[in-house]
């Protein structure tokens, strides 16, 4: 096993080994490097660690098509503009490991700190200071045939193993000394110029993400394709506030056999979690202002003690069959569906507390068998749907009020302030009162602490 280390926030990006503090991986460039081992960098493999530390520019990564082969550029080679508008150098070619750049017209930059994709115009070129000239080594591209802000993306297959442990990738303190606690973050923030903060293209397996935040993206947060976020661990992990999805599965078995625990899917422009996946476990997380919180669950997937708040459609939305849906705080804006699971099959919802939305839970006619027990509703207009299985035990109160603290006291739910995050005791409270007293208060176990919180304690 080895410790690898990466300050998303240091510039200009050098080509280092990141084996120690002093020559950690720099910026976004080096983190991409890192992941795939491209020049001194070595590829993480199972059982190393790699500790991210800050906030990195992921507008300043840019993808080139030069319109001509610059495949004899070098990594740290010095580019600019030709008025030296912007600056910046040379992280990756098509002769440089990584998979996902497949022509020798490509070439991957980052830019230095001033400037970000929108300093790039394709009909001014660029220049290489460091190139020698000629094939494959030209010092002047006249103009360029396409630029973009893709992200990070991880396509070379990593994987953990069962003898030597996953691969981490921790969130840490500038001094890469003390790993973040829970709603700290260390950040790849799209600054929504980027497509997708991370994409996983092959088979990613055995990874061990923790303290991360992946936010304001064009797209995703984190999106995963071609079946490839397979027996991974999410700790503390946020996606919030992207122009799509804050973590996409574009396919039903995408991600699949996965632990999410205390992460933080809020603030996107439409899901939070969009195909949640098969055979997942989603624990005491957090979707919030989002127009679902999740969307499309597959078979075998559980979400427990978990908290959707004023998702504006609906808190779930398209189940598809054998899932669970056990002990979490629903709260709507009053319109849309608590959990809606239409078109779904034998799937479980118990022990929810669901209120302020016009119905608890939803199906149809064309699947039955979901089965609706021991739930809490109120300020509904409909419970529960007809279309489903009343298994019995549900309670119909007629306000958000009623419940009990661990002292015994009334009190009213409240976790409408999601700028600073949700009442936390309250909501702990409420699931002690609806479920069962634990041997040891529940909140020692902690919930996210709350959407947007970016850069962490350093």
């Amino acid at each position: 096993m080895t410790i690898y280390y990466c300050g998303l926030s240091d510039e200009p990006f050098a080509d280092n080994n990141g084996t120690s503090p002093g020559t950690a991986y720099r910026g976004v460039a080096g983190f991409q490097a890192a992941l795939i081992g491209i020049g001194n960098a070595t590829k993480l493999v199972a059982g190393d660690e790699l500790r991210v530390a800050n906030e990195g520019n992921l507008a300043q990564f840019i993808l080139l098509d030069c319109g001509e082969d610059v495949s004899g550029w070098g990594i740290d080679d010095t580019v600019q503009h030709p008025d030296l508008d912007w600056t910046g150098v040379v992280t990756q070619t098509n002769t440089d490991p990584g998979g996902w750049i497949t022509n020798n017209n490509f070439v991957l930059i980052c830019l230095d700190s001033a400037a970000t994709i929108d300093d790039i115009f394709n009909n001014e070129g660029i220049e290489n200071a460091s190139a020698g000239g000629g094939a494959g080594d030209p010092i002047t591209v006249a103009t360029l045939t396409a630029s973009s802000a893709p992200g990070i993306s991880w396509d070379a297959g990593p994987s953990g193993t069962h003898t030597e442990g996953h691969i981490k990738i921790w969130g840490y303190n500038n001094a890469f000394d003390t790993q973040l606690t829970l709603g700290n973050y260390a950040t790849l923030d799209g600054f929504s110029k980027t497509l997708n903060c991370l994409t996983t293209t092959a088979e990613t397996t055995l990874i061990w993400f923790a303290g991360l935040q992946f936010t304001r993206a064009v797209n995703s947060g984190i999106d995963a394709i071609e079946d490839s976020f397979i027996y991974n661990i999410m700790d503390n992990v946020s996606c919030n506030n992207n122009g799509t999805y804050g973590f996409s599965g574009g396919g039903f078995n995408r991600i699949r056999e996965s632990f999410f625990f205390r992460c933080d899917f809020s603030n996107n422009t439409s899901r939070g979690v969009n195909r949640a996946g098969l055979s997942n476990l989603y624990l005491l997380c957090t979707f919030i202002n989002n127009v679902y919180g999740t969307f499309e669950v597959y078979a075998g997937t559980t979400i427990a003690f978990s908290i959707y708040h004023n998702n504006s459609t609906d808190a779930h939305g398209d189940n598809n069959f054998n899932c669970n849906f056990l002990c979490n705080i629903i709260d709507g804006d009053g319109a849309g569906v608590g959990i809606n699971v239409i078109d779904d099959v034998a799937s479980r919802i118990f022990f929810n507390r669901i209120t302020n939305v016009l119905t608890g839970v939803e199906s149809n006619a064309v699947r039955k068998g979901t089965v609706v027990g021991y739930n809490y509703f109120a300020n509904t207009t409909t419970d529960i749907s007809t279309d489903v299985t009343d298994f019995g035990g549900n309670i119909d109160g007629t306000t958000v009020d009623g419940y009990k603290d661990r002292a015994g006291n009334d009190f009213t739910l409240d976790i409408a302030d999601a700028a600073t995050g949700v009442n936390v005791e309250l909501a702990i409270d409420a699931l002690n009162s609806l479920f069962f007293t634990m041997g040891i208060p529940f909140k020692y176990f902690g919930l996210i602490a709350g959407p947007n919180k970016r850069g962490g304690k350093q």
